[in-house]
């Protein structure tokens, strides 16, 4: 390795070096493998039980519902306690859940176990955020987008994985592999040994939480990011309606997942040398310009075969974004406070963001059927596009104007 020019050493290092960092590698790719295997194929098992649309809307909507509850008070029992401990047991709790859906039938059973489950499901990834923040810090070595790219990994190879493996099978066997992906999460974490960052951690009281709640840069930044989610639903939940309303095939909705995956990856790379050289602020403000052109031209694409290719820019709208975001917040609060706001940011983002998002999403679409709103595009999906372009244009420039006003952290 050392005859490879430093800048490929370096890279190569960061995503496979350092033997410290297994562990945390280990915990982010099989618990997203189960994470996304049980999410993945939940819907797919609803299908077949036979529920109607609105059921399976119903009962999928407890996530992000319930997590915009519980997740500030994991954040904080994790805080408070250790963060890996609290990870352990909402994980534990998590995959025996999870095993026991294979034996639930019917909706208001399922509508009760999807509630409980995302109890102990929420919490899950902010703190898998905290204990690979802890580790950056502890250490100095590697940073977040690395530890995330096992994420991206994950989600594929699981997904495909399962679905190959219950070929032949009923698929609530799916249920069984995400749980044991969960389990060897948790012995992963079990190998590797709590660290604590390079600043003096203080032990939280509950009474501290008024200092993250009159945090302004903070309270100010998770309204931002809700904004982004809220505009960005249009692309990263209803894609698959535009693509199917354009006319393309479900193969060719398929081609643009796999588009998703590949125009990630080079930004786990690039993140942090990209915001060493422009800055946080800068580097999130040229995602959501980014964003923002990708919606209008959604909109004004009307063929699905060359709108397919614009979903390599998400690398730059999700990676580059999420990865800024969580190493922005991470300089906005002391260290002992990491998981209850990475915890908030959840909360703000895939939490009350998507929620209204998808009602806004739905919304304009049902109303664009029978509304002009704009002579140059004549689907209802891409009048929405278009409209989400405008909203987004909209926080980009609110954003460009406090970023302006405010102190790089």
């Amino acid at each position: 390795m050392s005859k490879l020019p430093t800048s490929i050493r370096g890279i190569i290092e960061d995503f496979l070096g350092c033997a410290e960092a297994y562990p945390v590698r280990g915990l982010f790719f099989f618990t997203y493998a189960g994470i996304c295997i049980t999410g993945n194929f939940f819907f797919v098992i609803l299908r077949h039980e036979g529920f109607s649309g609105k059921e399976i809307a119903l009962v999928g909507s407890m996530a992000p519902l319930i997590g915009v509850l519980v997740q500030p008070i994991w954040g904080v029992v994790a805080d408070r306690f250790d963060h890996r401990r609290c990870l352990r047991i909402a994980t534990m709790v998590t995959a025996a859940i999870v095993v026991r859906m294979y034996w639930v039938h019917g909706f208001w059973p399922f509508f009760f176990i999807a509630a409980v489950l995302a109890i102990f499901r929420a919490p899950l990834q902010p703190l898998m955020d905290a204990v690979a923040l802890d580790f950056v810090e502890a250490r100095g070595r590697l940073s977040y987008g690395m530890f995330l790219i096992w994420a991206s990994i994950a989600s594929g190879v699981g997904t495909a994985g399962t679905g190959w493996l219950i070929e032949g099978h009923t698929t609530r066997t799916a249920f069984f592999w995400g749980a044991g992906m969960l389990l060897a999460g948790i012995l992963s974490s079990a190998i590797g040994k709590s660290v604590t960052p390079k600043h003096t951690i203080e032990k939280i009281t509950f009474k501290g939480l008024g200092s993250i709640v009159r945090n302004v840069p903070l309270m100010a930044f998770l309204l931002i990011v809700f904004f982004v989610f809220f505009c960005s639903t249009t692309f990263w939940n209803f894609n698959g309606v535009y693509f199917t309303d354009l006319g393309g095939s479900s193969a060719l909705f398929g081609l643009a997942i796999a588009i998703d995956s590949t125009g990630e990856i080079p930004f786990f790379f690039l993140a942090a040398p990209i915001f060493k050289r422009f800055g946080l602020q800068k580097a999130l403000l040229f995602t959501f310009a980014c964003s923002t052109v990708r919606l209008f031209a959604y909109a004004f694409i009307s063929n699905p075969r060359v709108a397919v290719w614009l979903e390599l820019s998400n690398g730059i709208s999700w990676t580059l974004f999420w990865v800024g975001t969580v190493e922005y917040i991470k300089q906005l609060v002391k260290p002992e406070w990491r998981a209850t706001v990475q915890s908030l940011l959840y909360a703000s983002s895939f939490g009350a963001g998507t929620i209204l998002g998808i009602v806004w999403n739905g919304f304009v679409l049902d109303y664009s059927k029978h509304h002009f709103l704009n002579p140059w595009v004549s689907l209802p999906v891409q009048k929405l596009c278009f409209a989400s372009g405008l909203l987004f244009a909209a926080v980009t420039l609110v954003s460009a104007f406090y970023f302006k006003n405010v102190r790089q952290p």
